[in-house]
C-alpha cells in the first residue's frame, strides 16, 4: 500500500500531511524550501548519523505518493526513515563496517530560472560547491552532466568528498570518504520547483557498487502521472 509524506519530521507518523504533499492540496500551497540543496551536502552526512537511531524501518521499494513526487524506498532491506516533511524524505541505513552508512533523499526547493543548458548545470554546481566548506570537505571528484532521458531538465552529479571532520561518536571525529550519486531536476509541471533525488555513502573506503544502487533509488523517483 501507498503511504504519503508526512508534515513534522519530529513526529512524522502522527501528524496531519502537509498541503505539498497532499493530493487534493491547491496550487498555490506548494511550500517548497527557499535553499536549492538545502545544504545537501552536509544534509547527506547529518542521514549518516541518524542510520543507527531507532526509526521507523520500511519494505524495500515502499512506496510513497505525493502530489507533486512519488518515491520508493531503497530496494535493499535494513533502511528507516529518518527525516520526513513537507520538503521531502530521508532514508538512513548501516554498513558492514563500524563507520560505514548509507543514505537516500529526495528534496523539493524552489528554482531559479535558466536560459540555456549551461546555466542550468552551472547553477547546480554552484549550489553543490558552495554547500562544501573547504575548512571541512575536500573534494576528490565530481562530475555534472546535463540531460533530458526523462524529458525535463537534469543534472547528474557523482561527487567523492572526503569529510575531515566526520563525527563518528559523541567525542569522536575521523576522515572519512562521502560518496554521492544524485540527479537535479526542473520540475516539469512546477516550473519554479526542483527536486533532487540522490543516494550516497560514507566510510573509511568507496563503495563501487554505489552507482547502480543509486540508479535504482533514483529512477522509483517520478513526477505524478495525471
Amino acid at each position: 500500500m501507498a503511504r504519503s509524506f508526512h508534515a513534522d519530521h519530529r513526529s512524522p507518523f502522527t501528524r496531519q500531511l502537509p498541503k505539498l504533499w497532499r493530493k487534493t492540496a491547491p496550487e498555490n500551497k506548494v511550500g517548497l524550501t527557499k535553499n536549492i540543496m538545502q545544504r545537501t551536502v552536509l544534509s547527506f552526512c547529518v542521514l549518516m548519523l541518524s542510520a543507527g537511531v531507532n526509526a521507523q524501518a520500511v519494505q524495500p521499494n515502499q512506496l510513497f505518493s505525493g502530489k507533486l513526487l512519488n518515491l520508493h524506498a531503497p530496494s535493499t532491506p535494513g533502511w528507516k526513515i529518518v527525516s520526513n516533511s513537507g520538503a521531502g524524505m530521508a532514508f538512513a541505513r548501516r554498513g558492514e563496517d563500524s563507520n560505514e552508512s548509507y543514505g537516500a533523499q529526495v528534496m523539493l526547493f524552489q528554482l531559479a530560472e535558466t536560459r540555456s543548458q549551461e546555466q542550468f548545470v552551472e547553477l547546480i554546481r554552484g549550489s553543490v560547491e558552495a554547500d562544501a566548506p573547504p575548512d571541512r570537505f575536500t573534494q576528490v571528484e565530481a562530475k555534472y552532466e546535463y540531460s533530458e532521458l526523462r524529458g525535463y531538465p537534469c543534472v547528474r552529479y557523482a561527487g567523492i568528498t572526503e569529510d575531515t571532520k566526520a563525527k563518528t561518536g559523541l567525542f569522536s571525529r575521523e576522515s572519512l570518504k562521502l560518496q554521492i550519486e544524485a540527479l537535479y531536476c526542473r520540475h516539469p509541471v512546477h516550473l519554479g520547483a526542483g527536486f533532487m533525488a540522490g543516494f550516497s555513502h560514507r566510510g573509511n573506503g568507496i563503495d563501487p557498487e554505489l552507482r547502480q544502487q543509486a540508479d535504482k533509488f533514483i529512477e522509483g523517483v517520478q513526477v505524478p502521472v495525471p
